[in-house]
């Protein structure tokens, strides 16, 4: 398991980072978000969420 920190960005996507990092791991939209974090609310605009690398690429390849 790994731990990610997002941000929302200006024009309302999620910059997803390695935690520790300041590298970019993805821009990803709100529903890729709420694949790894359901439950969280839109109006959410950082925060931190722990899944697998599996995880973390099911959610962006599909």
């Amino acid at each position: 398991m790994k731990k990610y920190s997002f941000k929302k960005t200006v024009v309302g996507w999620f910059n997803l980072r390695e935690e520790g990092s300041g590298e970019i791991v993805a821009t990803i939209p709100f529903e890729a978000l709420a694949k790894l974090l359901p439950g969280v609310s839109e109006r959410r605009f950082c925060g931190t969420v722990e899944c697998t690398e599996r995880r973390l690429d099911e959610v962006l390849n599909g």
